[in-house]
């Protein structure tokens, strides 16, 4: 299989011909190689091969789609996947994080908070939580302060078995920044005496007090 990838990953030896399965697996090597370009000549137009959700042969398409640069076209794949507003199963789920983190770092935030967002109620508690702080991220380099602050402190919030483990506090910290960015002294004062309380971490101690001594 490997030998027929490397003749029909030509572009004049294309996947005409081929059957569905064939075509999958051709497209599948193709995406191991990351070669996003040739994975999607083998997929286009190919139903869900047998053994892989649906849900998951969605996100894949997506994420090709994206690394080919077929950016429109990743995002409206993933909008009609999320849709229907139901959660998506785990690898799905995490595979369409993946694909929103890379949204974000090579500079596309507009799509990459559609799909954190979209993502964000379809979501568990454990993935909420970094969904949240990536949407905190977002709004504060996009000057929206309070908008940050909100986020920031849902994910400080959202398991409070995990209240103080080093993401929620992280989270907390980022929160308060935010609010006495956005003018809230009283709020962001309050985390900041909260974060005092509860951290260990002497960097967070320094940077609250540091901030308190400001407001």
């Amino acid at each position: 299989m490997q030998s027929a990838w490397v003749l029909f990953s030509n572009e004049r030896a294309g996947p005409d011909g081929l059957d569905p399965q064939a075509r999958y697996l051709l497209g599948s090597i193709a995406e191991a190689r990351n070669a996003p370009a040739s994975a999607l000549r083998f997929w286009q137009g190919l139903a869900t091969p047998p053994g892989v959700g649906a849900e998951e042969w969605q996100v894949r398409l997506a994420v090709m789609q994206w690394r080919a640069s077929e950016v429109d076209a990743a995002v409206n794949t993933m909008r009609a996947l999320v849709k229907p507003a139901q959660p998506l199963p785990g690898q799905a789920s995490s595979r369409a994080l993946v694909l929103a983190g890379e949204m974000l770092d090579v500079g596309r935030p507009g799509p990459a908070e559609e799909l954190y967002a979209a993502l964000l109620p379809l979501a568990g508690r454990g993935d909420a939580r970094d969904i949240l702080v990536a949407l905190g991220g977002i709004a504060e380099s996009a000057a929206q302060h309070a908008r940050a602050a909100d986020y920031f402190l849902r994910a400080a919030l959202a398991d409070e078995l995990r209240a103080t483990d080093a993401l929620a506090l992280q989270a907390r910290l980022a929160a308060a920044m935010s609010l006495a960015r956005a003018g809230y002294r009283d709020d962001a004062r309050a985390q900041f005496q909260w974060l005092l309380k509860h951290s260990k971490d002497p960097v967070q101690i320094e940077a609250a007090r540091r901030a308190l001594s400001t407001l």
